[in-house]
């Protein structure tokens, strides 16, 4: 289902190879770059349900990251997939470089989806 609001399109639970955001297509062929350097294709995640996270290392929320982690394990026969997105953008919550944001995620909360490289959702 994709919900339309006059500032975002929003998903829920779906299951889709486009979307619309801000009015504009947005394809799933395009390419980020993962934690680890490596360039991965959106395709590879084509009918699965996606849940997209900003994460903070300094943000209050940050135990949610277990959590995160235990509807992965949870959910890993249902095509559900949670992508990271560590950003800066939000009163400095997350500083540090990639390198150190993969290894406190993974060390303190045992992180099991995919961390992407630091990204701005601000222009």
């Amino acid at each position: 289902m994709i919900v339309e609001s006059n500032e975002i399109t929003l998903l829920q639970e779906v299951k889709f190879s486009k979307i619309i955001f801000n009015g504009e297509l947005f394809m799933f062929n395009c390419k980020l770059k993962h934690s680890n350097g490596n360039s991965v294709d959106l395709a590879d995640y084509h009918n699965q349900v996606l849940f997209s996270v900003n994460f903070a290392s300094l943000c209050e929320h940050t135990q949610q990251y277990a959590q995160l982690s235990q509807s992965i394990a949870a959910l890993k026969d249902e095509s559900f997939t949670i992508l990271a997105f560590p950003c800066d953008q939000f009163a400095n919550q997350e500083p540090a470089p990639i390198a150190e944001i993969l290894d406190f995620s993974i060390s303190k909360f045992n992180i099991n989806f995919p961390l992407f490289d630091k990204v701005e959702v601000n222009d």
